[in-house]
This record gives C-alpha cells, sequence and structure tokens, in this order.
C-alpha cells in the first residue's frame, strides 16, 4: 500500500545576519486561502453520511408501508409486500454505491491533497526569498523544502 501524504504546512522563515541575530521574518501564507482542503474533507464525509441517512430512511419507509401492500394485489404472481420486501433488501444490501463513492472520494482527496501541497510549497518558497533577499541576512532558517 502507499504511503499516505501528509499535508505540507505553512512555514515561518527567520533571517538571521553574521552575528547569528535575527533581522527579520516572513510567514508564509496557507494555501488553504486558495484551496481549503479540510474543507473538501469535511464534504466528503458529509455526502457519505448523507448517502447513508438517504438509503436507510428510504428503506424504513418502505418497511413501514408492508402491512398495506399485504393487503394489495398480486401483480405478476408476486404480493407487493414481497416485492417491496426485496426491494428493502436490495437497499440495505447495496453497499456497492457508498463503496463505489468511497473510492470516488479518495482519489479526489488524494488530488485536492496533492495541490494543496504545490501551493503551499510555493507560498513557503515566496517566504524563503522574501526573507533570503533582505540585507545582511547571511543565513534563513527553517532550510527550504524542495
Amino acid at each position: 500500500m502507499a504511503e499516505k501524504t501528509t499535508k505540507t504546512e505553512a512555514k515561518k522563515y527567520i533571517g538571521y545576519d553574521k552575528d547569528k541575530k535575527e533581522v527579520c521574518y516572513c510567514q508564509a501564507n496557507s494555501a488553504s486561502e486558495v484551496l481549503n482542503y479540510d474543507d473538501a474533507v469535511k464534504k466528503v464525509e458529509d455526502i457519505k453520511t448523507d448517502m447513508s441517512n438517504i438509503l436507510k430512511s428510504v428503506s424504513q419507509e418502505l418497511d413501514s408501508i408492508i402491512s398495506d401492500a399485504n393487503k394489495a394485489l398480486i401483480v405478476d404472481g408476486t404480493s407487493t409486500a414481497a416485492s417491496i420486501s426485496s426491494l428493502i433488501e436490495l437497499i440495505e444490501g447495496n453497499e456497492g454505491l457508498i463503496k463505489n463513492f468511497e473510492k470516488f472520494s479518495e482519489e479526489f482527496l488524494d488530488g485536492v491533497l496533492e495541490q494543496y501541497n504545490i501551493i503551499q510549497k510555493e507560498m513557503n518558497k515566496n517566504a524563503y526569498n522574501k526573507v533570503n533577499e533582505v540585507n545582511d541576512v547571511v543565513d534563513v532558517d527553517p532550510n527550504l523544502d524542495e
């Protein structure tokens, strides 16, 4: 299994002079200002919950009408109640829809995280360069991650 990518964090860079005294600093902007990964994760989780709740609700509603369906006509040799029971089993047993969404959402969130990290690394690089370009700065901490 591939190792899970971690979220790149915004960094604070500090510039030092030749005497190791702090000259300046710059905090990188957060990529969340451009692409909010955490919000995307929450929305995907909300959709999964909604899908699950909707399927449960439909199943419960169908279950509640079975007693009335027992009084209904037989259609094509099958009672309406039996047809409804079969539909309920299909809904309750069909986790494929949710599993397909989970696979899609995992791929989607991996792509969002990859783009988030690209943006954050660029913002970190910009903050690093601002500090590194200041007169008298001979060292920047931390080093720039490439």
